[in-house]
């Protein structure tokens, strides 16, 4: 998965956020995947073997890296201090593609605004499922390899280009 965030869109007066990126997958929470675990292909006999994010990056990580590119893009300004206007955050509760001719994509995030008191001014789940086409001869994974990066600046851009609530928030 590699994020480009859309061109700039003003969308904020120069705000400065901080974001946290969580992973609260229960399969990574209890050590039984990887933190970069991203979903599964299934070979001989529908046996799943795991796939990992680019680079073996953990996903919050990756994500927490694309978000703040996002932000940027659209006036946003880093936090750097103790102190920031506000804080985005991210919970990671889902996330997983699976499949061995055909599949699926899905994911639930969490996704509240706090403001500078730490009082959450803003909070929604977010949910979503692609379903992902394969072939009788390779199986699913070119169309992961082709519709992933789609789905995932799809995902990206929810939490707050393409969330006027959250814009709202974070302003």
């Amino acid at each position: 998965m590699d994020y480009k965030p859309a061109t700039k869109n003003l969308a904020s007066n120069g705000a400065s956020v901080k974001t946290s990126v969580s992973d609260q997958r229960p399969e990574v929470k209890t050590g039984g995947k990887d933190p970069s675990f991203i979903g599964s292909y299934r070979g001989s006999f529908s046996l799943p073997f795991d796939v990992s994010n680019y680079q073996n990056k953990p996903l919050a990580e990756q994500i927490a890296q694309d978000l703040q590119q996002e932000l940027k893009s659209l006036g946003f300004q880093n936090a750097t201090g103790d102190q920031p206007q506000k804080l985005l955050e991210v919970k990671i509760l889902s996330w997983s593609f699976d499949g061995m001719v055909n599949g699926d994509f899905s994911y639930e995030l969490l996704v509240s605004v706090l403001d500078k008191s730490g009082s959450k001014i803003y909070e929604k789940t977010l949910k979503g499922r692609e379903e992902i086409e394969g072939s009788m001869f390779s199986g699913i994974k070119p169309g992961v390899e082709k519709n992933m990066p789609d789905f995932y600046n799809k995902v990206i851009r929810s939490i707050a280009r393409n969330n006027k609530d959250a814009l709202v928030a974070l302003n």
